[in-house]
């Protein structure tokens, strides 16, 4: 009776595999291994290294978040002429030119 293969068995061979620049199925053939097994393992150890890596997230409750105000939105009006034209868009920041338009088409 033959115990199953341990982590350092796949991480050998997927360390292997990765050297040889085979393909994942090439590699399982050559070396007599199922390619499920293999790409079950490849994604657990991977996912080891992951969950290692990653320093402990530890809550405490609430955090302060900062709160930035956004400008207003101007309303944007529209000016209706006699002549049926309409400009539209209008705001503080354009009423200049909307004078000398209206001045220009009067």
């Amino acid at each position: 009776m033959t115990t199953p293969p341990n982590k350092s068995h796949w991480q050998h061979h997927i360390n292997q595999w990765r050297d040889s620049k085979l393909s994942q199925a090439q590699y399982c053939k050559n070396n007599n291994l199922k390619e499920n097994a293999f790409s079950y393992h490849k994604g657990k150890l991977a996912g080891d290294r992951k969950t290692n890596s990653l320093e402990p997230v530890k809550a405490k409750g609430f955090i302060k978040v900062p709160v930035v105000e956004l400008p207003s939105r101007q309303t944007q009006l529209t000016l209706h002429l006699m002549s049926g034209l309409s400009l539209s868009g209008i705001t503080d920041n354009n009423l200049a030119l909307v004078k000398q338009l209206v001045g220009e088409l009067s």
